[in-house]
Protein backbone atom coordinates (compact mmCIF):
# COMPACT_ATOMS: atom_id res chain seq x y z
CA UNK A 1 0.00 0.00 0.00
CA UNK A 2 3.08 2.61 1.02
CA UNK A 3 4.29 1.53 -2.57
CA UNK A 4 0.90 2.58 -4.37
CA UNK A 5 0.41 5.57 -2.27
CA UNK A 6 4.21 6.75 -3.11
CA UNK A 7 3.74 5.81 -6.96
CA UNK A 8 0.26 7.52 -7.12
CA UNK A 9 2.25 10.74 -5.40
CA UNK A 10 4.61 10.53 -7.93
CA UNK A 11 2.39 10.16 -10.66
CA UNK A 12 0.04 13.09 -9.65
CA UNK A 13 3.31 15.42 -9.08
CA UNK A 14 4.82 14.09 -12.74
CA UNK A 15 1.19 15.10 -14.25
CA UNK A 16 1.58 18.73 -12.59
CA UNK A 17 5.14 19.05 -14.20
CA UNK A 18 3.82 18.07 -17.18
CA UNK A 19 0.93 20.67 -17.08
CA UNK A 20 2.99 23.10 -15.84
CA UNK A 21 5.59 22.97 -18.46
CA UNK A 22 2.38 22.97 -20.78
CA UNK A 23 1.34 26.22 -19.37
CA UNK A 24 4.58 27.62 -19.80
CA UNK A 25 5.10 26.75 -23.03
CA UNK A 26 1.55 27.74 -24.05
CA UNK A 27 1.90 31.20 -22.49
CA UNK A 28 5.26 32.18 -24.42
CA UNK A 29 3.96 30.83 -27.35
CA UNK A 30 0.65 33.10 -27.15
CA UNK A 31 2.90 36.06 -26.12
CA UNK A 32 5.08 35.66 -29.57
CA UNK A 33 1.97 35.27 -31.52
CA UNK A 34 0.83 38.58 -29.98
CA UNK A 35 4.17 40.36 -29.99
CA UNK A 36 4.54 39.75 -33.58
CA UNK A 37 0.76 40.80 -34.51
CA UNK A 38 1.42 43.80 -32.63
CA UNK A 39 4.56 44.49 -34.12
CA UNK A 40 2.35 44.29 -37.32
CA UNK A 41 -0.55 46.44 -37.03
CA UNK A 42 2.25 48.91 -35.77
CA UNK A 43 3.81 49.00 -38.95
CA UNK A 44 0.73 48.76 -41.34
CA UNK A 45 -0.55 51.65 -39.09
CA UNK A 46 2.32 53.72 -40.00
CA UNK A 47 1.72 53.06 -43.67
CA UNK A 48 -1.89 54.65 -43.35
CA UNK A 49 -3.14 50.49 -44.34
CA UNK A 50 -6.04 50.54 -41.23
CA UNK A 51 -8.02 47.90 -42.00
CA UNK A 52 -4.89 45.57 -42.24
CA UNK A 53 -3.34 46.92 -38.90
CA UNK A 54 -7.06 46.78 -37.13
CA UNK A 55 -7.49 42.88 -38.45
CA UNK A 56 -3.76 42.27 -37.02
CA UNK A 57 -4.46 43.74 -33.82
CA UNK A 58 -8.40 41.57 -33.39
CA UNK A 59 -6.57 38.92 -33.93
CA UNK A 60 -3.83 39.91 -31.11
CA UNK A 61 -6.61 40.60 -29.21
CA UNK A 62 -8.60 37.37 -29.37
CA UNK A 63 -5.25 35.49 -28.35
CA UNK A 64 -4.69 37.61 -25.26
CA UNK A 65 -8.36 37.20 -24.26
CA UNK A 66 -8.58 33.01 -24.46
CA UNK A 67 -5.80 32.41 -23.02
CA UNK A 68 -4.12 32.57 -19.56
CA UNK A 69 -5.14 30.50 -16.80
CA UNK A 70 -5.47 33.38 -13.73
CA UNK A 71 -7.52 35.66 -16.15
CA UNK A 72 -9.98 32.51 -16.66
CA UNK A 73 -10.00 31.88 -13.07
CA UNK A 74 -10.68 35.20 -11.83
CA UNK A 75 -12.87 36.44 -14.90
CA UNK A 76 -10.73 39.47 -15.28
CA UNK A 77 -8.86 40.56 -18.57
CA UNK A 78 -5.38 40.32 -18.47
CA UNK A 79 -3.16 42.96 -18.40
CA UNK A 80 -2.29 42.10 -21.99
CA UNK A 81 -5.57 42.09 -23.09
CA UNK A 82 -6.45 45.24 -21.64
CA UNK A 83 -3.12 46.83 -23.02
CA UNK A 84 -4.43 45.67 -26.53
CA UNK A 85 -7.67 46.90 -26.01
CA UNK A 86 -6.13 50.50 -25.51
CA UNK A 87 -3.98 50.11 -28.94
CA UNK A 88 -7.32 49.00 -30.32
CA UNK A 89 -9.02 52.30 -29.00
CA UNK A 90 -5.93 54.23 -30.33
CA UNK A 91 -6.04 52.48 -33.49
CA UNK A 92 -9.87 53.43 -33.90
CA UNK A 93 -9.25 57.21 -33.04
CA UNK A 94 -6.39 57.42 -35.56
CA UNK A 95 -8.56 55.28 -38.53
CA UNK A 96 -11.15 57.89 -37.74
CA UNK A 97 -9.22 60.73 -37.90
CA UNK A 98 -7.89 60.41 -41.57
CA UNK A 99 -11.31 58.10 -42.57
CA UNK A 100 -11.77 59.00 -46.18
CA UNK A 101 -13.95 57.87 -49.31
CA UNK A 102 -11.93 55.56 -51.48
CA UNK A 103 -11.33 52.50 -48.92
CA UNK A 104 -14.10 50.85 -50.85
CA UNK A 105 -16.34 51.25 -48.12
CA UNK A 106 -18.73 54.23 -46.55
CA UNK A 107 -18.10 56.13 -43.66
CA UNK A 108 -20.36 54.77 -41.86
CA UNK A 109 -19.60 51.16 -42.74
CA UNK A 110 -16.47 51.96 -40.79
CA UNK A 111 -17.43 54.27 -38.46
CA UNK A 112 -19.97 51.03 -37.26
CA UNK A 113 -16.34 49.44 -37.07
CA UNK A 114 -14.98 51.37 -34.90
CA UNK A 115 -17.46 53.07 -33.02
CA UNK A 116 -18.06 50.44 -30.16
CA UNK A 117 -14.69 49.93 -29.79
CA UNK A 118 -14.30 53.87 -28.60
CA UNK A 119 -17.78 53.65 -26.70
CA UNK A 120 -16.43 50.64 -24.95
CA UNK A 121 -13.10 52.80 -23.63
CA UNK A 122 -15.08 55.95 -23.12
CA UNK A 123 -17.26 54.08 -20.75
CA UNK A 124 -13.91 52.32 -18.68
CA UNK A 125 -11.75 55.44 -18.94
CA UNK A 126 -11.39 58.97 -17.11
CA UNK A 127 -10.24 62.56 -17.56
CA UNK A 128 -8.68 63.39 -20.96
CA UNK A 129 -8.78 59.55 -22.35
CA UNK A 130 -12.03 60.00 -21.90
CA UNK A 131 -12.58 63.27 -23.71
CA UNK A 132 -10.48 62.02 -26.32
CA UNK A 133 -12.65 59.02 -26.70
CA UNK A 134 -15.86 61.18 -26.64
CA UNK A 135 -14.94 63.44 -29.22
CA UNK A 136 -13.84 61.00 -31.88
CA UNK A 137 -17.07 59.17 -31.11
CA UNK A 138 -18.42 62.58 -32.11
CA UNK A 139 -16.37 62.88 -35.20
CA UNK A 140 -17.45 59.62 -36.49
CA UNK A 141 -21.79 60.56 -36.23
CA UNK A 142 -20.45 63.52 -38.23
CA UNK A 143 -18.72 61.06 -41.03
CA UNK A 144 -21.69 59.12 -40.37
CA UNK A 145 -23.91 62.34 -40.87
CA UNK A 146 -22.34 62.96 -44.52
CA UNK A 147 -23.59 59.56 -45.41
CA UNK A 148 -27.17 61.32 -44.96
CA UNK A 149 -27.33 58.32 -42.14
CA UNK A 150 -28.96 58.73 -38.84
CA UNK A 151 -26.42 59.34 -35.74
CA UNK A 152 -25.88 60.82 -32.31
CA UNK A 153 -25.55 64.31 -32.38
CA UNK A 154 -21.93 65.13 -32.65
CA UNK A 155 -21.90 68.10 -30.76
CA UNK A 156 -23.55 66.64 -27.44
CA UNK A 157 -20.41 64.26 -27.97
CA UNK A 158 -17.93 67.16 -27.84
CA UNK A 159 -20.02 68.83 -24.68
CA UNK A 160 -19.60 65.79 -22.94
CA UNK A 161 -16.06 65.71 -24.17
CA UNK A 162 -15.07 69.07 -22.82
CA UNK A 163 -17.18 68.21 -19.65
CA UNK A 164 -14.42 65.54 -18.88
CA UNK A 165 -11.86 67.55 -20.03
CA UNK A 166 -12.37 71.23 -20.59
CA UNK A 167 -9.02 71.90 -22.23
CA UNK A 168 -9.20 68.78 -24.71
CA UNK A 169 -7.58 69.62 -27.97
CA UNK A 170 -9.91 67.37 -30.03
CA UNK A 171 -12.95 68.38 -29.19
CA UNK A 172 -11.98 71.85 -29.31
CA UNK A 173 -11.07 71.28 -32.87
CA UNK A 174 -13.89 68.83 -33.64
CA UNK A 175 -16.77 71.67 -31.98
CA UNK A 176 -14.60 74.54 -34.05
CA UNK A 177 -14.86 72.39 -37.55
CA UNK A 178 -18.87 71.69 -36.41
CA UNK A 179 -19.01 75.77 -36.08
CA UNK A 180 -17.67 76.47 -38.92
CA UNK A 181 -20.17 73.68 -40.55
CA UNK A 182 -23.06 75.90 -39.52
CA UNK A 183 -21.71 78.96 -40.74
CA UNK A 184 -20.91 80.67 -37.22
CA UNK A 185 -18.45 83.69 -37.30
CA UNK A 186 -15.03 82.92 -38.55
CA UNK A 187 -14.27 84.56 -34.55
CA UNK A 188 -16.08 82.30 -33.09
CA UNK A 189 -15.06 79.03 -35.18
CA UNK A 190 -10.98 80.59 -34.69
CA UNK A 191 -11.62 80.73 -30.90
CA UNK A 192 -12.22 77.01 -30.60
CA UNK A 193 -9.15 75.90 -32.83
CA UNK A 194 -7.20 78.43 -30.33
CA UNK A 195 -8.37 76.63 -27.81
CA UNK A 196 -7.30 73.81 -29.22
CA UNK A 197 -4.23 74.36 -29.70
CA UNK A 198 -3.34 75.70 -26.58
CA UNK A 199 -3.49 72.34 -24.90
CA UNK A 200 -0.13 72.09 -26.82
CA UNK A 201 -1.30 68.18 -27.90
CA UNK A 202 -2.08 66.82 -31.26
CA UNK A 203 -1.25 69.82 -33.14
CA UNK A 204 -0.56 68.82 -36.47
CA UNK A 205 -3.83 67.32 -36.43
CA UNK A 206 -6.19 70.77 -35.09
CA UNK A 207 -3.70 72.88 -37.98
CA UNK A 208 -4.98 70.12 -40.17
CA UNK A 209 -8.69 70.55 -39.39
CA UNK A 210 -7.91 74.69 -38.66
CA UNK A 211 -6.84 74.75 -42.28
CA UNK A 212 -10.17 72.78 -43.68
CA UNK A 213 -12.34 74.98 -41.84
CA UNK A 214 -10.48 77.98 -43.49
CA UNK A 215 -10.52 76.54 -46.89
CA UNK A 216 -14.41 75.23 -46.43
CA UNK A 217 -15.01 79.16 -46.25
CA UNK A 218 -13.44 80.50 -48.80
CA UNK A 219 -10.55 82.40 -47.23
CA UNK A 220 -11.52 85.76 -47.43
CA UNK A 221 -8.21 88.13 -46.14
CA UNK A 222 -9.42 88.08 -42.62
CA UNK A 223 -6.95 89.04 -40.16
CA UNK A 224 -7.16 85.78 -38.18
CA UNK A 225 -7.08 83.59 -41.06
CA UNK A 226 -4.20 85.56 -42.24
CA UNK A 227 -2.01 84.86 -39.26
CA UNK A 228 -3.29 80.85 -39.19
CA UNK A 229 -1.86 80.82 -42.96
CA UNK A 230 1.10 82.59 -42.64
CA UNK A 231 2.03 80.97 -39.71
CA UNK A 232 1.26 77.68 -41.45
CA UNK A 233 3.42 78.82 -44.46
CA UNK A 234 6.29 79.81 -41.98
CA UNK A 235 6.66 76.40 -40.38
CA UNK A 236 6.39 74.19 -43.60
CA UNK A 237 8.99 76.72 -44.92
CA UNK A 238 11.60 75.55 -41.94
Amino acid sequence: MKWVTRGSALLALLFAVIQLVRLVSDTRDRQRQIGELTRVQEIQAQAGDYPGAWASLDQALKIAESGGMLSKLTGRLSAEANTLRAAQEDLAMRWIENLSHGEGKTFSEVAEKLTPVMTRGAANATGSRKADLLAHLGWASYLESRDARPSPDAMSQYRAALASDPSNPYAHAFLGHFLEQQREPMDKVMAEFAAALAANRARPFVRRLQLAAIDNRQWDGHPTLVAVVNTCARRASR
